[in-house]
């Protein structure tokens, strides 16, 4: 029998998303095979903020004759991607982020990019990076996943003792994946971010260290609400309206403190 016209339509339809589908698997492991073997051969970015670290402490922190707060935001790309331009004008913002850095690798840049900065005020956000991983990992996963908060700890303990306030930003969890993160995707993640979360919550910190729960401002739930992502792993412009809103409470909470 001669296939008629609806079926050889449908037919290509689904050749074509099949075709699709294909391509983005193949494209994002590429992506992630590009990634895994420059983590190998520079595991740690200490060469991206280099310059603009040195010019930075070439100056004072006085800009037109007004003495602004250093305040250093530091982690993965949640920081990476925020734009600061509307901050208080009596802040300096220092954005340290780096898109796709985990936890265990920011302890290793935190003097360079943070301590050495002189800041009164650091900001931390990291650690879901290091989840993705421990999520497809299977039992070498689940053993990771409490190193995060021991990380995340160890980081916020450096930026104590260094002598300035320390925010650490519990992990904001994902939202749901888009489809073409769907093969390369686990929803245990969401099940590790709570488990270090409520990790660092019970954590009694020394002075200087202030956690401050992400669920102030998007909730208690384990999956990010939509209209606050663009994607599984980034915030929306809503999203970044909230998280502007934690960061400025926390920020301006802890130069009273000082």
């Amino acid at each position: 029998m001669k296939p008629t016209p609806i079926a050889l339509r449908l037919g290509s339809v689904l050749f074509l998303a099949g075709v699709g589908v294909a391509a983005a698997g193949v494209y994002f492991a590429r992506v992630h095979y590009i990634r895994g073997k420059a983590a190998l051969a520079q595991p740690v970015r200490f060469d991206l903020y280099r310059e603009a670290n040195q010019a930075l402490l070439a100056r004072s922190t006085d800009i037109d004759g007004k003495r602004r707060s250093r305040v250093v935001v530091i982690g993965d790309s949640t920081i990476s991607r925020w734009n600061f331009d509307d901050a208080p004008e009596d802040w300096e913002i220092v954005n340290r982020g780096v898109a796709g850095e985990t936890s265990a690798q920011l302890i290793y840049r935190f003097a360079a990019d943070a301590t050495a900065l002189r800041p009164e005020v650091v900001v931390i956000q990291t650690g879901v990076n290091d989840l993705v991983a421990a999520s497809l990992l299977g039992p070498r996963g689940e053993a990771l996943v409490p190193l995060v908060a021991e990380n995340l700890k160890a980081i916020a303990l450096q930026g104590a003792e260094a002598g300035f306030e320390v925010i650490l930003i519990t992990l904001v969890p994902p939202a749901r994946p888009e489809l073409v993160r769907r093969p390369i995707w686990n929803k245990k993640i969401y099940r590790q971010v709570r488990q270090v979360n409520e990790t660092l919550l019970r954590w009694v910190p020394p002075d200087r260290v202030t956690v401050v729960d992400h669920a102030a401002v998007f909730g208690p739930a384990d999956v990010l609400a939509p209209r606050f992502a663009s994607d599984a792993l980034h915030f929306s412009e809503e999203g970044y309206i909230r998280f502007k809103e934690l960061v400025v409470r926390a920020v301006g909470e802890a130069l009273q403190r000082r």
